[in-house]
This record gives structure tokens, C-alpha cells and sequence, in this order.
């Protein structure tokens, strides 16, 4: 159970940063991959709250991470990432108000299926 909410913690922290950086990057606009713009993102990673926090969050999610690859095989733990995609879908929903539509919902229970059936066999 310990193992499990190590898993979890992580991935949630992933999402959540996925959620931050997101509303960041809509305060600061959009950016091209030009060297001045990416000076100015790299500066506003710090001035900019969202991206702050979220930037956090992935850190602490790594470190968690670490803890899980440790003490799971990989086979086991990368495909409970994919949890990852539903959390970060169903908040997108509630906070920038993308659609869910049936094949998302679909795509969210072959995702389900799939770490339940991975970790069934182990």
C-alpha cells in the first residue's frame, strides 16, 4: 500500500505540474524556440508562480519516482504513469474547460484495463 501511494504521489505531482506550467504558459502567451524567448521563459520559471510551482512538482515527482524504481521493476511502474493522462484530463476539464469527449473516455478505460492488467500479473 506504502508502494502504491508512492506511485500515486508521483504521478499526481506530474499531473498537477502538467496543470501549472499549462496555466503559466497562458499568462506568458505563446513561445517559439528562439534563443531570446527561451532566456525569457527560463527567467520567467522563476517570476512566474504557476510555472514556479509546477517546476517544483515535477522535481518532487522525479525524486518519488527514484524511490518507486528502486523497489519496483520498471516492466510494473512506467505503465502506471499512463494514470498520469486521466488525471491530467479529468482536471483540464474542471479548470480550462477542455472537453472529454467519448473516445477520451474510452481511451481513459483502455488505459485503466491495461495498468489493471499489468499489475494483475504481478
Amino acid at each position: 500500500m506504502k508502494l502504491f501511494l508512492l506511485m500515486f504521489s508521483s504521478v499526481f505531482l506530474c499531473s498537477l505540474a502538467q496543470l501549472l506550467v499549462k496555466k503559466g504558459m497562458s499568462i506568458l502567451g505563446i513561445y517559439s524556440f528562439s534563443l531570446s524567448q527561451l532566456v525569457s521563459l527560463a527567467i520567467s520559471v522563476f517570476t512566474n508562480i504557476y510555472l514556479f510551482l509546477g517546476m517544483c512538482c515535477y522535481g518532487i515527482s522525479v525524486l518519488l519516482w527514484m524511490i518507486v524504481l528502486s523497489r519496483v521493476p520498471v516492466s510494473v511502474a512506467y505503465p502506471f504513469s499512463s494514470i498520469g493522462f486521466i488525471i491530467t484530463m479529468i482536471f483540464s476539464y474542471f479548470l480550462f474547460n477542455e472537453m472529454i469527449t467519448v473516445n477520451k473516455v474510452m481511451g481513459m478505460g483502455l488505459i485503466c484495463l491495461g495498468v489493471y492488467l499489468v499489475f494483475s500479473t504481478h
